[in-house]
C-alpha cells in the first residue's frame, strides 16, 4: 500500500527446499533482480544477499520448527506462508481458524481444486486445494485486515516434488563472494546488552 493508498503488486520467485527434522533452504529471486538465501541446518541459520553483497550467521541449534518460528518472531525475517513450514499446521489451524467456508469446486485450476474460505483474528485467506492427486495447495490469497489498506499476499505453487533427492551440500552455506558479514538486529541487540550489563557491574 503507496502513500497515496494504491495498492502496488511485486513479484518473487521462491524456491523452498524441507528436509525434515531440521534442515531448510530458501532461494529467493524478486521481480527487481535481487536475489537473496536463507538456509537452516540444525545448528545456524544463515541469510545472505548477493545483490546487497551482505550476509549473516546466527546459532540456532534444534529443529526446523524452532528455527522458523525464530525467524519469524525473533529475527523479523519476512518469510510469507511460514506457517506451512511447521510440523504442527493442523494444530496452528484448528486454534487460529475462527470461520471457514466451501467456496466451490473450481474447474479452471490445473488440476481442478477446491476452493475454501477462511478467517482467523488477524487474517482472511483463501486456499484452491488439489482436488485430484495428492491434496497440496496450488494458490493461497492472504488479506491482512487489521493493517492500513487491508495489504493482499498471493502465492501460486508450482513444482511440489514429496521425494526429492537431496544432497547434504544443499544446506551447506557459502557467503557471496566479496560480501560482508553483519550481525541480525536481535544478535545486535544482545551484544549491546551484555555490554550495557557489564558495564554497570
Amino acid at each position: 500500500v503507496q502513500a497515496s493508498g494504491q495498492k502496488i503488486g511485486f513479484g518473487e520467485i521462491r524456491q523452498i527446499t524441507v528436509e525434515r527434522p531440521q534442515n531448510l533452504r530458501v532461494d529467493l529471486t524478486q521481480s527487481d533482480g535481487d536475489r537473496a538465501q536463507l538456509i537452516y541446518d540444525g545448528r545456524e541459520i544463515s541469510f545472505s544477499s548477493s545483490s546487497d553483497k551482505i550476509y549473516a550467521i546466527t546459532p540456532k541449534p534444534g529443529s526446523l520448527d524452532d528455527a522458523v518460528k525464530y525467524l519469524v518472531k525473533d529475527l523479523k525475517v519476512r518469510l510469507p506462508l511460514a506457517m506451512l513450514l511447521l510440523s504442527t499446521l493442523p494444530l496452528e489451524l484448528e486454534q487460529r481458524v475462527t470461520a471457514a467456508d466451501y467456496v466451490e469446486f473450481d474447474t479452471i485450476t490445473t488440476p481442478p481444486s477446491h476452493h475454501v474460505a477462511a478467517r482467523t483474528d488477524a487474517v482472511d485467506f483463501q486456499v484452491w486445494v488439489a482436488a485430484e492427486g495428492n491434496p497440496l495447495p496450488l494458490r493461497v490469497i492472504i488479506t491482512y485486515k487489521h493493517e492500513e489498506g487491508q495489504p493482499q499476499f498471493w502465492a501460486e505453487f508450482k513444482n511440489w516434488n514429496l521425494a526429492p533427492s537431496i544432497s547434504p551440500a544443499l544446506f551447506v552455506f557459502t557467503p557471496p563472494q566479496g560480501a560482508e558479514k553483519i550481525p541480525f538486529l536481535v544478535d545486535l541487540r544482545e551484544s549491546v546488552g551484555a555490554l550495557q550489563k557489564k558495564g554497570g557491574k
